[in-house]
């Protein structure tokens, strides 16, 4: 079903866009309501996959953004919060494990991030919107965040919300501040496999990304600062 010899980041940016399928339930997806998440060996250890904004409830959830307590007690999207509590009473992997990732697009990001900081696993997101309360404390988590340029999903809910971490952007030549098509997990796939990546300006290979590359590059800025 994936390619062995395929990067780590193409891996997740695969199983995102499968997570949206017709066909996610055979492709070993699991449906709970209106949420969806796949748990899936690959060559580059366990990935826990969860879809976004695919069911009309999901965005009930988008916008339920007042402050409230994750597992791992800080303070984040109410809406993104009650949602995994809702997958990991359905059996969703909460174990913790250092060693596994939890991946998603938009909605399933914000998800993911709940799910990284709750197990200490690792975290990718794709498009995802802000997590965490601004005036309140937030963790430092091992998250490769990936963001279009022209995505406008990544900057709300609002000034009240912010994602700590630095994003790898995607970059593009039309010129547009913001386009809604560039959120498109299908899109974002496909540049990650044909176009270049930024990281605090720094060009980066998107086939040697890994949470190795990004812990040793975040250590090389501090270092310099």
């Amino acid at each position: 079903m994936l390619p062995p010899n395929e990067s780590y980041l193409a891996t997740c940016a695969r199983l995102c866009t499968m997570s949206y399928r017709d066909d996610a339930v055979q492709l070993g997806f699991v449906e709970v309501g209106d949420l969806c998440y796949g748990t899936f060996d690959t060559p580059h250890g366990q990935i826990v996959c969860i879809r976004g904004s695919k069911e009309p409830y999901n965005w009930l959830r988008n916008v339920r953004a007042v402050p409230w307590r994750t597992c791992a007690g800080n303070v984040g999207h109410k809406g993104f919060i009650r949602a995994y509590q809702d997958l990991c009473a359905a059996g969703m992997p909460t174990a913790k494990n250092p060693h596994v990732s939890y991946i998603g697009h938009s909605m399933g990001g914000g998800i993911a991030t709940a799910g990284a900081e709750h197990t200490g696993g690792k975290l990718v997101t794709f498009g995802a919107p802000k997590f965490y309360f601004r005036f309140a404390s937030a963790p430092v988590l091992r998250h490769i965040r990936v963001v279009r340029d022209d995505d406008p999903i990544p900057w709300v809910p609002g000034a009240f919300y912010t994602q700590p971490c630095k994003p790898f952007l995607l970059k593009d030549t039309d010129h547009c501040i913001l386009q809604v098509k560039d959120h498109f997990m299908q899109g974002y796939e496909r540049c990650i496999l044909t176009k270049e990546l930024t990281y605090e300006g720094v060009p980066v290979v998107a086939a040697d990304l890994n949470h190795d590359w990004l812990l040793n590059r975040q250590l090389q800025l501090h270092r310099r600062q």
